[in-house]
């Protein structure tokens, strides 16, 4: 358990500061959820497995465990964490709902629901597709029950006209960053 803590210590993990709270062997408990819960943290786990308890309290409380039996898997892990933590949140998200018209031109017509944030009229978006990033459009006209608007916040559905050269589908993410 210490060589995993010295070498959790000395790996590069970019703009993330790693701290461990608690170093134990053994399974994972519900004591070990609670101190994670309180703490904002993740659980990183060592040929170990989580009890019953601990299980039910990880799922409820959405706690995450990177776990491995392998220490250069669970280091990799453990980067690929950091990197998702380095990426800027967006502001805004916007679901795809319906696909209202075929482009006319670049133009779109398409019915969405605000995930996150307030979505404003005539800003440029990222669209993504099944996590991946496939290109970027405008929004020319935002629409809330008929009703031309400056912006619709999180939970509202809207309809929009979207300027881009990639066809929208329905599933993709506009993302405003």
């Amino acid at each position: 358990m210490e060589i995993l803590s010295e070498i959790i210590k000395n790996t590069d993990f970019g703009n993330i500061k790693i701290n461990i709270l608690k170093e134990s062997i053994g399974e994972i408990t519900d004591g070990d959820v609670k101190d994670a819960v309180n703490s904002n943290a993740v659980i990183v786990a060592f040929k170990t497995k989580i009890n019953k308890v601990a299980e039910s309290f990880v799922k409820a409380q959405n706690i995450k465990i990177i776990s491995s039996g392998i220490i250069y898997e669970l280091i990799d892990l453990l980067k690929q964490e950091a990197r998702l933590l380095e990426k800027p949140l967006p502001q805004a998200e916007l679901e795809i709902l319906k696909i209202f018209s075929s482009p006319k031109g670049k133009k779109q017509l398409i019915g969405g629901r605000v995930v996150t944030g307030v979505i404003k009229n005539n800003i440029r978006l990222k669209i993504v597709r099944e996590n991946n990033e496939i290109g970027t459009g405008k929004i020319s006209s935002l629409r809330r029950q008929k009703q031309t608007v400056n912006e619709v916040k999180t939970e509202e559905e809207c309809g929009l006209m979207f300027e881009s050269d990639i066809l929208i589908k329905e599933g993709d993410h506009l993302l405003w960053m």
